[in-house]
C-alpha cells in the first residue's frame, strides 16, 4: 500500500528493458561461445515468461497477489483458517444494516520516505480503486 498510496508502481517499460537488455546479454554470449562450426547456423530457443503485474489496483494471479502482499500493506489480512485479521486497520465496526464499515488504522505507520499514514490515504486508495 505504501508505494499504491503516492502513486508510485513498478512500471513495465522497466521490466522491457531488463527483458530486452537479457535478450541481447544472451545473443552475444550465443556469438562469442567459441564455437567451431563456423558458418553453420545457431538455433536459439527464447522462453518468454508472462509479466508479473505488480500495481494492487490491477493484480489478478495468485502468483500477482502472493508477491503483493509481501510488498504493499492492506487494512485487512485472511490467516490460514481463513478469518479475517487485521493488519493497518487495528480494529473495525460494522454497522448493524451491513453497509457502513469504521476502521481504526494503527498508529506510528510510516511510509518509505517516513511520512505518516492516515485515513486520507486510505479513501485515496478507495478512490483509486
Amino acid at each position: 500500500m505504501n508505494a499504491l498510496l503516492h502513486g508510485h508502481s513498478i512500471r513495465r517499460p522497466a521490466a522491457f528493458l531488463v527483458l530486452i537488455i537479457s535478450l541481447i546479454s544472451v545473443l552475444l554470449l550465443a556469438a562469442c561461445s567459441g564455437s567451431t562450426n563456423e558458418g553453420q547456423p545457431v538455433e536459439l530457443n527464447v522462453a518468454m515468461q508472462p509479466m508479473v503485474q505488480t500495481d494492487p489496483a490491477l493484480i489478478s494471479s495468485d502468483s500477482e497477489v502472493l508477491i503483493a502482499s509481501h510488498v504493499y500493506d492492506y487494512l485487512v489480512d485472511v490467516d490460514p483458517a481463513s478469518r479475517i485479521v487485521p493488519r493497518l486497520a487495528k480494529s473495525w465496526q460494522i454497522s448493524p444494516d451491513g453497509l457502513t464499515y469504521t476502521f481504526d488504522l494503527e498508529t506510528d505507520v510510516t511510509f518509505h520516505d517516513g511520512s505518516p499514514f492516515s485515513a486520507l490515504d486510505v479513501v485515496w486508495t478507495f478512490d483509486r480503486l
